[in-house]
């Protein structure tokens, strides 16, 4: 579990996540931009709420993992992160975001891990492929998509699912990374 730990606090130390500028944003122009919007079933997360700066990640994926071995959590989907504001938003101490893992309903929150609903019932959503330090450019070229799309993003948490059960087995240009953009439905024209 410690290399998990290591790969993450790179990504965020480095910078990638849900922060991306309005000028990188744009460069999800692309008609062929490999993305979608889909409805999402109400479920539910274990996670460790974390305040500050994604230095902090490192520390807080390791506390979040033993929490999850000792309460004997069991994950029904890959580790996620939640990233519910941005740099762009907030001064880094301000940033919050949650650690963690989709599980079985009537799941109880235990010792400092919190079981949360996912708010959000309509995504953006596509794959990234590459190293888990370049999902921030991914996740500009979805912003970037949507608006192509006229696509107006919802209220809600941006969302990172890291899909390989072992990075460690996956060469950087193999992995891959779902990634979740809130959004409101389109109002059809009226006629």
């Amino acid at each position: 579990m410690r290399w998990i730990a290591i790969f993450l606090w790179v990504l965020f130390v480095l910078g990638s996540g849900p922060s991306a500028s309005i000028a990188q944003a744009q460069q999800g122009r692309s008609a062929r931009f490999p993305a979608d919007v889909r409805p999402i079933k109400p479920f539910s997360y274990v996670c460790l709420p974390c305040t500050g700066p994604y230095t902090g990640y490192a520390e807080a994926l390791k506390t979040f993992l033993d929490e999850v071995a000792k309460g004997g959590v069991r994950p029904t989907a890959p580790l996620m992160t939640v990233y519910w504001n941005s740099a762009l938003q907030v001064k880094p101490e301000g940033l919050k975001w949650d650690i963690g893992y989709p599980v079985a309903e009537g799941t109880k929150s235990q010792g400092m891990l919190v079981v949360k609903r996912f708010p959000c019932p309509l995504v953006a959503t596509t794959i990234h492929t590459g190293s888990y330090l370049t999902t921030a450019k991914t996740v500009a070229a979805l912003y970037g998509w949507l608006r192509q799309q006229r696509i107006p993003p919802a209220p809600g948490p941006t969302v990172e699912h890291y899909l390989d059960p072992d990075p460690t087995a996956v060469p950087d240009e193999r992995k891959r990374t779902a990634i979740w953009v809130p959004v409101r439905p389109r109002r059809m024209p009226r006629r």
